[in-house]
């Protein structure tokens, strides 16, 4: 369940707070007294390994959002993440198509042959199972 997150949909903020009160939601912090400001705050912006691929509106956004937080309000730093964070990608991937096995182990010793190989167990383990 690493990759699965509960989605509420409701009318209303009350049908939002009975939802919060029927699965026990609770904040794990009280609510501040006084809103967030940004105005001296400190904002990181950071350009992952996939930032080359970035089209250009997304790159001018970018610089945008940049200047207008510099200029006016704030602090802004760039942060670079480890070299190691290249393979989330992959890491991602395989937690998805592991958790996504699991629910297709009811289907039998005969997969599917619509499915995508990263959801089939291997054969030979459910013929020994």
């Amino acid at each position: 369940m690493t990759c699965d997150t509960l989605g509420l949909y409701a009318r209303s903020v009350e049908d939002l707070q009975l939802l919060s009160k029927v699965f026990q939601l609770a904040d794990d912090e009280p609510i501040p007294s006084q809103p967030f400001s940004i105005k001296g705050s400190k904002i990181a912006f950071c350009k992952t390994h996939v930032w080359p691929k970035a089209g250009q509106g997304l790159k001018a956004s970018r610089k945008k959002a940049k200047e207008i937080l510099e200029k006016e309000w704030t602090e802004v730093e760039e942060i670079q993440l480890p070299d190691s964070f290249e393979k989330i990608e992959q890491w991602h991937a395989n937690a998805l198509a592991r958790e996504g096995r699991t629910s297709f182990l009811g289907s039998g010793p005969s997969p599917s042959p619509l499915l995508p190989s990263s959801l089939i167990i291997n054969r030979a383990l459910m013929k020994a199972g």
